[in-house]
């Protein structure tokens, strides 16, 4: 399961100052940086190692309910991280009054949120055909009780500027996550097992949390309608986004016969973790453009709105093409590598998915510039018409195409979503994107696609192809002058070589 905990990182214009903790802003950046990094690791070890502990029935149980908690966590931790962390930083003096009411807000929509999954967990297993989901589905509720509250005390760090206290929590509960997860499987308890690890692990860390938190005396009573309006709009986009990279899974465990449908959803979930690896990529991408393209907005900048959503969007495409292509084209030697025999079951999905989730990262950037522009709900909108089209497709293509057709309908509908929100910004920006550039994106990648077949693509080989691809696909690209000085002196301005 990828549970991500996003939070704004510290701004560039205080590299140089010193936190209340003692660390600079850049060094907090570090800190932060690393964490996540662990938080990478520490996941995908997870699910290399409970695929190994896991028979392939119980690994697809685990994978479709920690799908359904995704969905609910992602809702508590983004919103709410970034809604105290905005107004503790703006105001350190009412810090404590922040997170006071963000616990009272929480209380009731967390709570609310955790009662209504642990008294419908047999609603939600009777629509997945599975009346043995209930006990996983409640032992899972563990998570999305902590997950309610823990966000409150990594949102009041961030806003205190308390980085490397937020950095050490944050990759703590990754280690005692991975630990207890696999610690459970391997005792014999099964899915269920793993799923009370990560819920043990997420409670754990909260009281952990609530104690070091630092004792602030509080100013007075902070409101609760400023970080309920603040969290509206990112709770809605969140759950739209969760929904189009879950959505396939659960209607394939659905649509699937019974006697199969946790074998196929555990070949699935496979093929998912890694065709994700091309969003997890870029994801820091939005954290980036949409304050950008909120103030040149608003300064009546369109000029410069539209080349840095350009930029973003090639830099984007390049990145996640190559990833995809490499995957696409070893998509069999890839999951025999990683996953115990049986998996490569997946590789079909693999191979078509992973441009769904490249189309999805592109939808994504698109969009977060659109709502950073001040169209918000026109986002909302263009993710709705994507996961609507997303559904009636995947509703169509298993009961036919089994797990190959829930890859096929996922990546029609992000491609679909991706054009519509391009055309968006196209409509209030004018062309952000180059078609040419696209072309040349595409032509490098289908010659790496081909040349792929003439190198080895098993075992410990595998890596050095991966590299020799790589090379070639940036050889190409300088040839076909999509990529030049100019974009060199940018890479190594952000990793300050310039």
């Amino acid at each position: 399961m990828s549970m991500r905990t996003e939070e704004p990182h510290p701004p560039a214009s205080t590299a140089g100052s010193k936190t209340p903790g003692g660390a600079s802003a850049g060094r907090g950046v570090a800190f932060l940086s690393l964490s996540k990094g662990w938080f990478m690791v520490a996941g995908y070890a997870g699910v290399f190692g409970l695929t190994r502990l896991l028979p392939k029935e119980q690994y697809g149980v685990y994978a479709v309910v920690a799908g359904i908690v995704s969905i609910l966590g992602d809702v508590l931790i983004r919103g709410t991280i970034q809604a105290v962390s905005r107004f503790a930083a703006g105001d350190p003096s009412r810090a404590e009054s922040v997170k006071r009411a963000a616990l009272r807000l929480q209380c009731l929509l967390g709570g609310g949120l955790f009662a209504a999954y642990y008294l419908l967990s047999p609603l939600i297993a009777r629509f997945l055909h599975d009346p043995s989901l209930v006990g996983p589905l409640r032992v899972s509720s563990l998570i999305v009780l902590s997950y309610s509250f823990y966000p409150v005390y990594v949102g009041f760090l961030n806003g205190l500027r308390r980085f490397l206290l937020q950095a050490s929590l944050d990759m703590t509960f990754s280690t005692m996550k991975l630990g207890l997860m696999l610690v459970f499987a391997a005792a014999g308890f099964g899915a269920a097992g793993a799923l009370g690890g990560f819920g043990l692990a997420a409670f754990l860390i909260l009281l952990v949390a609530m104690g070091f938190s630092p004792a602030v005396a509080p100013r007075g009573r902070f409101p609760l309608a400023p970080l309920f309006s603040f969290q509206l709009f990112i709770v809605v986009f969140t759950v739209l986004s969760n929904l189009l990279l879950k959505t396939d899974l659960l209607l394939l465990k659905r649509l699937s016969s019974p006697a199969e449908a946790n074998t196929l959803a555990a070949f699935y979930a496979a093929a998912q973790q890694l065709a994700f690896i091309p969003y997890q990529a870029i994801v820091s991408v939005t954290f980036v453009i949409f304050p950008l393209v909120s103030g040149l907005t608003a300064l009546g900048d369109a000029g410069r709105v539209r080349g840095y959503i350009r930029e973003a969007l090639r830099y984007s495409l390049m990145l996640t093409g190559l990833i995809a292509v490499l995957f696409s084209a070893n998509a069999p030697a890839t999951i025999r590598l990683l996953f115990p025999a049986g998996y490569e079951a997946g590789a079909g999905a693999l191979s078509v998915l992973v441009f769904g989730v490249v189309f999805f990262s592109l939808f994504l950037v698109a969009a977060t510039a659109i709502s950073g522009s001040g169209r918000p709900g026109l986002s909302v909108l263009v993710g709705l018409g994507t996961l609507a089209l997303d559904v009636l497709l995947n509703a169509w293509l298993i009961p036919v195409h089994g797990i190959r057709g829930a890859a096929v309908a996922t990546t029609l509908a992000m491609a679909t979503g991706m054009c519509a929100a391009w055309g968006c910004l196209r409509l209030r920006f004018g062309p952000c994107l180059p078609i040419l550039s696209a072309a040349r994106v595409a032509a490098a990648g289908a010659a790496v696609y081909f040349a792929s077949g003439l190198l080895p693509a098993s075992g410990i080989y595998l890596a050095g192809s991966f590299a020799a691809l790589a090379a070639l696909y940036l050889l190409l690209l300088v040839a076909l002058r999509e990529l030049g000085a100019a974009d060199l002196a940018r890479v190594r301005k952000a990793a300050g070589l310039g």
